[in-house]
């Protein structure tokens, strides 16, 4: 399994970045436990350390949960084309209103 700082910078871009500074407290809990996203750990809803991330991201808690039912790969292949879907469909709009 990848280790935490790698999985999360590329799940959450715009809030987990590895190398945090100060080294942050949910990599360092995930490190401990050998979990390699919090939604793997059980306790995501009642945890005090990513609650502060939630109140600036609340679809994080979302995130949790969905990597918690699904598996994390499948997951983030939904993600990721999803991403590729709304990349694409503006790309389109901007050629379309580049050529109107």
């Amino acid at each position: 399994m990848e280790a935490f700082g790698k999985v999360a910078a590329k799940l959450f871009p715009t809030c987990c970045r590895e190398g945090c500074v100060p080294p942050c407290e949910i990599a360092q809990c995930c490190k401990g436990t050998g979990h390699a996203t919090c939604a793997l750990c059980g306790e995501t809803e009642t945890c005090e350390k990513i609650a502060t991330l939630v109140k600036k991201k609340p679809e994080l808690r979302t995130d949790l949960r969905e990597i918690t039912k699904a598996e994390l790969k499948t997951w983030a292949e939904a993600k990721l084309n999803a991403a590729k879907a709304a990349r694409k469909q503006a790309l389109v709009a901007a050629v379309e209103k580049a050529v109107d």
